[in-house]
């Protein structure tokens, strides 16, 4: 189903291949925009996309053949022969985080927090039309069949060939993937560009030349991870084809059942969203004895947070039992991640609010 952009002689390009650069290359010319008013040249982000770039589609490629071990030959394979296989996008997270994490070792950057956060709007973006273009192949369609004419549509269900040869509408899990990772890309723009001080040019003979800058404290970021893993976590559930930790050798066939309950993306997007709360759970509490602010609003987040999660489990647990009753059962943990996202921006808002005052 991979449409053929460009073929000529030994030569093959995708038109999702060419979506996935473009988006590349648009989300880079984005974050050096918002990148170079506090850093002149911008040199760190330069080597920062080429890099994470490289770094996520061989982080993406190896957890996939580490989940799926069956598609492919062998690992020198997985990493050599891109044209079978597939990717697991929560690779990227850690590609980035290391690349950033590098680049300070190095001492191109004074915090991988600069890069991060100049970086997450795109970053966003790119997941975004990297989904999209499932639009193109057979990936991250939803195990769920749509068999009502009427919901027979984007961005409800699209169509696959079954084993039969027979098209079969799908839950759209990409798209829907996609137009949440479009409508968090503008979120994380609006929140990163209100994040905003003045300084003095630097080396100017004028005392009151100023530039605006943007602050890169890693809080960009960090509402990128919420948004993305609570997609993720839904997103996830939804796809027949999720990968899931597998442990080879009989004397853990016991773990291999286990970890079949959940995604491995889903997995660990769940845990991203419990440091989120537990790093604003910390900082609220260190805020709170460091200015004497009011604590009221921290036992309202953490009951937030805690209901959400029970829902958005039961949900989960629900959802694996009685896969039939999805349209009733995944609207329920929407609410429960809504509700553990509250939590935890209720917990940031207010922190900002009494570190401002």
């Amino acid at each position: 189903m991979n449409q053929i952009a460009v073929f000529y002689g030994n030569t093959t390009i995708y038109f999702s291949s060419i979506l996935i650069a473009l988006a590349i290359l648009s989300a880079f010319i984005f974050s050096l925009a918002i990148y170079m008013p506090r850093h002149r040249f911008g040199v760190a982000m330069w080597i920062f996309y080429p890099a994470a770039t490289v770094a996520s589609v061989l982080a993406s490629r190896i957890i996939h053949w580490y989940c799926n071990p069956e598609q492919y030959v062998d690992f020198h394979s997985a990493i050599t022969d891109f044209t079978t296989g597939d990717y697991c996008i929560i690779g990227v997270i850690f590609a980035v985080v290391a690349v950033s994490l590098l680049l300070r070792l190095l001492r191109l950057v004074r915090s991988h927090y600069d890069l991060l956060d100049a970086a997450a709007p795109g970053l966003a973006f790119i997941i975004a039309m990297v989904r999209f273009t499932h639009i193109f192949s057979d990936k991250c369609y939803g195990k769920m069949l749509i068999t009502t004419p009427n919901l027979q549509h984007l961005p409800i269900a699209a169509p696959i060939i079954g084993s039969d040869g027979n098209a079969e509408y799908r839950f759209a899990s990409f798209f829907v993937s996609f137009l949440i990772m479009l409508v968090a890309t503008a979120l994380l723009i609006i929140f990163y560009l209100k994040k905003k001080e003045t300084l003095p040019v630097s080396g100017s003979t004028n005392s009151v030349a100023t530039v605006t800058t943007y602050i890169s404290d890693g809080h960009t970021f960090r509402m990128f991870l919420l948004l993305f893993s609570a997609e993720e976590v839904i997103i996830d559930s939804t796809r027949y084809d999720a990968s899931h930790l597998f442990f080879s050798g009989e004397q853990f066939a016991g773990l291999n059942k286990g970890a079949s309950f959940m995604g491995l993306s889903q997995f660990i997007s769940a845990l991203i969203l419990l440091y989120l709360f537990i790093y604003y759970l910390v900082k609220s509490v260190k805020n709170v004895k460091a200015t004497g602010a009011s604590k009221k609003y921290l036992i309202p987040s953490v009951i937030l947070f805690v209901f959400g999660l029970a829902v958005a489990g039961g949900c989960e647990y629900l959802v694996q039992r009685f896969t039939g009753m999805f349209m009733y059962i995944y609207p329920g943990q929407a609410a429960g991640l809504c509700c553990m996202m509250a939590g935890i921006i209720i917990m940031f808002i207010k922190g900002e609010k009494n570190e401002q005052n």
